[in-house]
């Protein structure tokens, strides 16, 4: 059985294409693919991405698209491009407040996320606020957690600073299970706040149509912590196989309702870090 032959199959749905970096380079595709397959261009170039109206207007039906982060980062690097061009063509960024304790250079169009579990006072909150004033700030506010550090201040107590700072844009909830988890939080955020479920459960997961309709907001966003999803499903005696049930049935409801759905893509790892708690400067 030939290629062509194989493609025919019912089953095969999708089908990525490396490289791509004009409409030019998926019309051979456009043409000989059967229209039950769904054309993937993988994003892998500068050129790619100053070409993506073009590359998007070829594709004939359903549109998607693949970044390979890492060639993509590469072929920046191989054209003496620097990280702040790079930022440009990301649509949500989030960096760690971790990064501040690299001089690791935040780009300006990058949003700026502080874990409130890692910073001890208000005083210590207000301080990084102040330090980037010049970046939208995504806040994580740790409800119900139970693995340290764990932040000594109420939520009450937040409200005045959020209210001082319209560059808070992202204010994410921890274990939220449903639209109620989010009741008292949105009855007392700001309007220039976002709030950001966390799904990081089975029943997050089965309540997520719920949890979404609850948000009075143009643009929706929700984050999802992998690993305390997988904890959570063991700790129900459910298999490990289905976590990637949860996995799927979220990013198909995110995708089918035009949520956003933020996911984690890298961590950093050092020797250098002492500090039991408060990692940033």
């Amino acid at each position: 059985m030939n290629f062509l032959e194989l493609i025919w199959h019912d089953h095969i749905r999708y089908f990525a294409i490396s490289n791509v970096e004009s409409s030019d380079d998926l019309k051979k595709y456009v043409e000989i693919l059967p229209n039950h397959i769904t054309i993937v261009p993988k994003i892998e170039s500068p050129a790619a991405v100053d070409n993506i109206q073009d590359i998007v207007d070829a594709l004939p039906s359903e549109k998607f698209l693949m970044l390979d982060h890492d060639d993509l980062f590469s072929s920046f690097i191989f054209k003496n491009k620097n990280i702040n061009q790079l930022i440009y063509f990301l649509i949500l960024l989030i960096i760690s407040q971790n990064l501040s304790n690299y001089d690791f250079p935040i780009p300006k169009d990058a949003v700026y996320r502080i874990n409130l579990a890692w910073v001890n006072s208000l005083d210590d909150f207000s301080k990084l606020l102040s330090a980037h004033s010049d970046h939208k700030i995504f806040i994580d506010l740790p409800i119900g957690r139970t693995k340290p550090p764990h932040n000594s201040y109420t939520f009450e107590e937040l409200i005045p600073i959020l209210e001082n700072n319209a560059n808070v844009k992202y204010l994410a909830i921890s274990n939220v299970n449903s639209s109620d988890d989010l009741k008292i939080f949105s009855d007392l955020v700001p309007k220039h706040v976002e709030l950001v479920p966390k799904i990081e459960s089975p029943e997050g997961v089965a309540n997520i149509e719920n949890i979404v309709n609850s948000m009075n907001y143009s643009e929706k966003v929700i984050m999802l912590d992998h690993d305390d999803l997988f904890s959570a499903l063991i700790k129900k005696g459910e298999s490990p196989l289905k976590f990637k049930e949860y996995i799927n049935l979220l990013q198909n409801f995110c995708f089918e309702n035009n949520v956003t759905l933020l996911r984690t893509i890298g961590v950093v790892f050092s020797d250098m870090e002492k500090r039991e708690t408060q990692y940033m400067n």
